[in-house]
């Protein structure tokens, strides 16, 4: 293997104006395909026939509502508090509300209801569910 190596490092040396030529040729012909055979990404992506496709279409036809995008809000107690507190879980149950009346929101899950509170209690997690796919969230959705 090192014999090759040699010959081919001492090829390229004698010749090394063609090899730079060469390597030209392939820079630019690999710009160019990228230049020309580039078009819009799309996050939209199927494959028809498959079980996880099928269930995406059932989940999207039976349960319009859960077959769009999903986010999440994390709440944080001050450092003396609890989420679990009647004070806690007023301020989780308004934050609620509000997430679920956002535009573009389906629906919000108060974290206090299904357990996604931290074992400290100072952490919870509100479950947001979206009308359209993740591609069409916008950023203003995102951060209201």
């Amino acid at each position: 293997m090192a014999t090759l190596l040699y010959r081919l490092g001492r090829g390229a040396l004698r010749r090394r104006r063609l090899v730079v030529a060469l390597w030209l040729v392939v820079l630019v012909g690999a710009g160019l395909a990228a230049a020309t055979l580039r078009g819009p990404t799309a996050s939209n992506f199927t494959m028809p026939g498959t079980e996880s496709q099928r269930a995406l279409d059932l989940l999207a036809e039976q349960f319009p509502a859960a077959s769009g995008a999903t986010g999440t809000i994390t709440i944080k107690a001050p450092a003396d508090g609890q989420l679990a507190t009647p004070q806690g879980q007023a301020v989780v149950q308004e934050l609620v509300q509000q997430a679920g009346t956002l535009p573009g929101v389906v629906g919000a899950v108060n974290p206090l209801q299904v357990g996604a509170v931290s074992p400290n209690g100072r952490y919870a997690l509100v479950q947001v569910q979206f009308a359209t796919g993740a591609d069409e969230v916008t950023d203003e959705q995102k951060t209201a």
